[in-house]
């Protein structure tokens, strides 16, 4: 854990990106006070996330809903922040079946998101839905998210993070003149 340590403060001084450093905050609380419960819940949202991650990244959407509803299960329990991670992969499926209810739980897990401490997950979070919010026709508010998704992936991977949805939100734009 010591070099994730190291990247997750890095992240977190340079950046504002807290989400390593709480993940880690969050295993290290789990192991040394929590029950033989919590540190089974941990282990297995841990596991089911990275399997998650993996199969999503494999298009296996199916098998990867499966792993990242078991992680977004297990991990609230120990207050681990990769549950968000594991519901923003969990909404990026539904979008992907169904736009409308993948932008309400996109929505919804923004809301839920501690303001400010994950830009990144912001960030991804915000550009997908205003990509929904584009090919529906909410011509502001996709601008308005494409604009919090460039601000937040600015903050936390400089400027050429926020390059591409800079460039979403010019070409909405520039189309439709």
């Amino acid at each position: 854990l010591s070099l994730a340590s190291t990247i997750g403060a890095t992240l977190a001084r340079g950046r504002g990106e807290e989400l390593i450093a709480d993940a880690l905050q969050a295993i290290r609380v789990t192991m040394a006070r929590g029950s033989a419960e919590d540190r089974a819940a941990l282990l297995r949202g841990l596991q089911d996330f990275g399997a998650g991650v993996a199969q999503f990244d494999d298009q296996k959407l199916a098998s990867a809903k499966e792993a990242l509803t078991r992680s977004a299960s297990d991990l609230p329990l120990v207050a681990n922040p990769l549950r968000f991670s594991a519901r923003f992969y969990l909404a990026v499926n539904e979008y992907y079946f169904d736009a409308s209810r993948g932008l309400v739980l996109l929505d919804a897990l923004l809301a839920e998101i501690p303001a400010g401490r994950y830009p990144a997950l912001t960030g991804r979070i915000c550009w997908i839905a205003g990509s929904i919010d584009k090919v529906q026709g909410r011509v502001q508010s996709s601008v308005h998210r494409y604009e919090r998704a460039a601000a937040s992936l600015r903050q936390s991977g400089g400027k050429s993070a926020a390059a591409f949805a800079d460039g979403m939100n010019f070409a909405f734009l520039y189309d439709r003149e």
